[in-house]
């Protein structure tokens, strides 16, 4: 493959932040309210609302997904739209 296009490219640095995933502990704060929570993200089978342990299948977990630290997030759920700023994630609970 001639990689010659490619003289003088720069190489981006990987963003090597924390994204949450299943299995994460997040905490984040509802920019309206202020309010912080936190939850677990955990496969269906697994969830238990009342415990913080909601399924990665939720609007509220796919909203949250793949996101990092400090980032705005917007969760569609049944109550309406939230915005949301990821404050802590920890990688599993």
């Amino acid at each position: 493959m001639d990689l010659s296009p490619l003289t003088g490219a720069t190489r981006l640095p990987a963003d090597d932040r924390a994204r949450v995933t299943v299995g994460s502990l997040v905490v984040y704060q509802d920019e309206v309210s202020n309010e912080t929570e936190q939850v677990v993200i955990v496969p269906h089978a697994e969830a238990d609302f009342t415990a913080g342990r909601i399924s990665a299948d939720s609007p509220l977990a796919r909203a949250l997904l793949r996101h990092a630290i400090d980032d705005p997030v917007r969760a569609s759920t049944p109550g309406g739209v939230r915005r949301l700023r990821i404050m802590s994630i920890k990688g599993s609970a």
